[in-house]
């Protein structure tokens, strides 16, 4: 049985599948949509959101609020067939390590000179058709957020993921509202981190069933 497989074997898919199943909601879903969970020391349970921590690993859709089911629960007991421990800020953790996660991916953007902050900048290279992904603080202005998401010509690629706080510490820039990431090979990244950690915070268990 692959070892990133949930416990039954009646789920178990080829070992080169990118699907695994969900011990929420017992779906077959891709790897995008999950996070895996392994156990450590003294059997308490540890996030992996990067897929690298050794050991048998169960999967989760990537939702806040499936993993407060699971704290609540006895899922990851079942599951790991023994009694564990599950912190009870799991739920934390692993959001902060999603953001972690995407605010390194902006700081490598901006050192690689692929990030474009402040109005006017931004939105001089969206009327050059620059920009591949156009981050607005979530809570900036309505005002401002608005005339410039009315220039980004794809506007499934826009996001309001982040504070203006946590994206200026990520680009150690004051007051960062508009951000435009340009179109480059760190794009995908960006987007990767920026997709998942809204997925986390936004995704109900309800969308599966």
């Amino acid at each position: 049985m692959d070892k990133d497989l949930d416990i039954d074997e009646e789920y178990v898919e080829d070992k080169k599948s990118p699907s695994r199943k969900c011990i929420v909601t017992t779906k077959i879903l891709a790897k995008e949509e999950l996070v895996r969970f392994v156990l450590g020391p003294e059997n308490t349970v540890y996030p992996d959101i990067d897929n690298k921590l050794p050991g048998r690993g169960v999967w989760s859709i990537l939702s806040e609020e499936a993993i407060k089911k699971t704290i609540q629960g006895k899922i990851f007991s079942k599951v790991f067939r023994k009694k564990v421990n599950i912190p009870d800020n799991l739920d934390t953790q692993i959001e902060n390590l999603l953001l972690h996660k995407l605010m390194n991916a902006l700081s490598l953007a901006k050192k690689s000179g692929k990030v474009i902050t402040g109005f006017e900048k931004v939105r001089i290279a969206l009327k050059d058709d620059k920009v591949a992904l156009l981050l607005s603080a979530s809570d900036g202005s309505n005002d401002g957020k608005s005339k410039i998401a009315s220039l980004m010509h794809d506007k499934n690629n826009i996001y309001e993921v982040l504070t203006s706080g946590e994206m200026s510490e990520a680009l150690g820039k004051e007051n960062a509202v508009h951000v435009a990431i340009i179109k480059s090979g760190i794009t995908g990244t960006v987007e990767k981190a920026i997709s998942r950690l809204n997925k986390y915070r936004s995704c109900k268990i309800k969308d599966f069933d």
